[in-house]
């Protein structure tokens, strides 16, 4: 009773279309091949635009679903923009003291086929915010609010990875 319950909950999953994350897509199979040109950087700050397309490139590589391809050879571009990066206190010591700030990114995105130029996915003022510490030491918090900016990027990178290729 108990195997025949397991393989019909198997056969439920398989049947609604259900899948582990990165190993679904739902683009058209003809696509194989993405281009991840450099996001243009609105902003101040320097070498955001590499920080933010390296996480694209890697979670779009760790799922392997389309291969990474120049510009010219893709089936797909990923293209896009970093409008914004905002720096704001989250919790205090006192009225003019912060202990921890949440550094936050907005950009625009967009999936274009190369064939045709129709655009198959777009995100306008996607965000993604991270917490960070406030040390006393100006060094120490630089390095915090990096480390914040790197992470946010990776999740920012999941989250389009799974916008992208699982509709949600």
């Amino acid at each position: 009773m108990r195997r025949a319950t397991i393989i019909l909950l198997v056969l439920l999953l398989a049947g609604c279309g259900y899948g582990f994350r990165g190993t679904v897509s739902y683009l058209p199979r003809e696509l194989k091949t993405i281009a991840i040109p450099f996001l243009q950087n609105e902003t101040n700050e320097s070498g955001l635009e590499i920080t933010v397309t390296q996480a694209l490139i890697r979670e779009i590589n760790r799922s392997k679903l389309l291969k990474l391809a120049e510009t010219g050879r893709a089936d797909v571009v990923l293209k896009g923009r970093i409008r914004a990066l905002n720096v704001g206190a989250v919790t205090f010591e006192d009225v003019r003291t912060a202990l921890q700030r949440r550094v936050i990114i907005n950009v625009d995105l967009e999936l274009t086929r190369t064939d045709n130029r129709r655009v198959l996915w777009r995100r306008r003022g996607m965000t993604e915010g991270q917490d960070y510490d406030v040390s006393g030491d100006p060094l120490s918090t630089e390095e915090n609010r990096q480390s914040a900016v790197e992470q946010l990027a990776k999740n920012l990178a999941a989250r389009v990875h799974d916008a992208i290729f699982e509709n949600f």
